[in-house]
Parts: C-alpha cells; sequence; structure tokens
C-alpha cells in the first residue's frame, strides 16, 4: 500500500527532530543532557572578534573611514570571517605604516607595498595584505570595491 510506505530519508532518526529556527535537537538517552545544535553556530568566535576589531580600527587615523569599509564588505555579502581577515589585515598596516586611502599616490601605496614586501610573512599573507590596501584604496576613491568598479592608477602596478 502506498500510504503505508515510508519514503527514505523524509523522516527525522528516533529521538530528533527540528525546531522552527531549523535547530537540530538530538534527545539524549540521559534525561538531563539534552543538546540543541545549529547549522551556523560560531565556533571561533568571529562575530565577538570582529566587534573587537571594529573598536581598535575606530582608534586608528581614518578610523571613520575604515570602518565605513568595513561596514561596505558587509553590504557586499562578504562572509564575517573575510570581512574579519581584512579588518586585521587594516590594523597591522594603520598601526605600522598609516597613509590617507583617501589621496594616496603612487608614492603612498609603494611605501605601504615595500613595508609588507619586507615583512617576514609567507607569499599569501602579503598578497592578502596588499589585497586589503587595493580595495581600501579603490573604496576611498570610488566609493565601492565590488568587481565592476575601476581599480585606481595609484594601485594598479603594485597589487
Amino acid at each position: 500500500m502506498i500510504g503505508d510506505l515510508e519514503v527514505a530519508g523524509s523522516n527525522p532518526a528516533p529521538g530528533t527532530s527540528t525546531s522552527s529556527s531549523g535547530a537540530l535537537h538530538i534527545s539524549s538517552p540521559f534525561k538531563s543532557l539534552d543538546v540543541e545544535f545549529s547549522v551556523n553556530v560560531d565556533i571561533h568566535g568571529v562575530a565577538e572578534r570582529l566587534k573587537r576589531a571594529r573598536v581598535r580600527l575606530g582608534g586608528l587615523s581614518h578610523g571613520s573611514l575604515l570602518l565605513g569599509f568595513i561596514d561596505h564588505l558587509e553590504s557586499l555579502g562578504l562572509s564575517p570571517a573575510r570581512v574579519l581577515k581584512y579588518a586585521n589585515h587594516l590594523c597591522k598596516i594603520f598601526r605600522h605604516i598609516p597613509f590617507d586611502p583617501a589621496n594616496a599616490t603612487r608614492r603612498d601605496v609603494e611605501r605601504v607595498v615595500a613595508w609588507i614586501n619586507r615583512q617576514p610573512y609567507r607569499e599569501w599573507t602579503k598578497h592578502g595584505l596588499k589585497m586589503a590596501v587595493r580595495k581600501l584604496v579603490q573604496y576611498a576613491k570610488y566609493g565601492s570595491c565590488d568587481e565592476k568598479t575601476p581599480l585606481p592608477p595609484e594601485v594598479c602596478l603594485y597589487i
């Protein structure tokens, strides 16, 4: 009979259920150990780390521009972890070699890239730092850093 057939995968395993939020609830054989798991658990604390990075960026020179850039990255749909990476890179750069991204000249960008190249980082870390500089200058000069926005000539040769 079709009414009595059970389709594989249509029912959760015995002892499990899902809540309206989509979290998986697993019943424990021990009465007091019911545990609820969520698909989007922030096990690395990215949200809290991003809050702390925002505070650090706000205290640096050109802090309002840096915070606006972080907001712009979030509006583009980048993951919180990727936004955190940009925030940490910018904190590192602006602590050691601050510059004005909105009025950056080719010489300013050369100075920042030279500092990055002198650091004992791996090549991918240097690449990430340079990309953060490129996107920041692009945002500061054109108001956006999406793929449709042209690159400023100041950063084209070096990054």
